[in-house]
């Protein structure tokens, strides 16, 4: 049964890991905010304790959920940004890093195929598997654009 959680207030993606980790520490869950860049966190389950931390997740997710003017499908403006980003600043940055590009599709296979799994990143050629190595090329090369739905 899911626990009646209260909307604390809505949240931008600039602060969600931080509030993430708060409420989950405040649910008895290990948590700390990771040093990727991408605004990202961790969290260490316990070996039987894995229905906890799902509702401990639920119940922060509940209080704290994404503002949803920007959870809204992107535009055609958003969409023409990012895609100009990938491949006038993404792509460049990660080749002067030593990726091997994947070839962008055209703008509208683009707009056409974003929600889908078929979708075209940058990143997509990134194979790096190292978490120190991982942090350092998304500072250098961000996986979004500055100011892009909060980030």
């Amino acid at each position: 049964m899911r626990p009646d959680v209260d909307l604390v207030r809505f949240i931008d993606p600039s602060e969600w890991a931080e509030v993430m980790v708060e409420c989950l520490v405040d649910q008895g869950v290990d948590a700390k905010v990771s040093n990727d860049g991408q605004g990202g966190f961790e969290s260490q389950g316990v070996v039987g304790q894995e229905m906890s931390m799902e509702i401990a997740r639920y119940v922060c997710d509940a209080k704290y959920p994404m503002d949803p003017t920007l959870t809204q499908p992107p535009t055609d403006a958003e969409l023409d940004y990012l895609y100009d980003y990938f491949v006038d600043v993404l792509n460049p940055c990660l080749e002067r890093e030593g990726i091997d590009v994947i070839e962008p599709p055209s703008r509208q296979a683009f707009k056409d195929s974003l929600r889908s799994p078929d979708s075209w990143s940058p990143y997509l050629a990134v194979d790096i598997r190292g978490q120190d190595e991982w942090t350092r090329l998304n500072r250098t090369c961000p996986q979004s654009p500055p100011g892009f739905r909060g980030s």
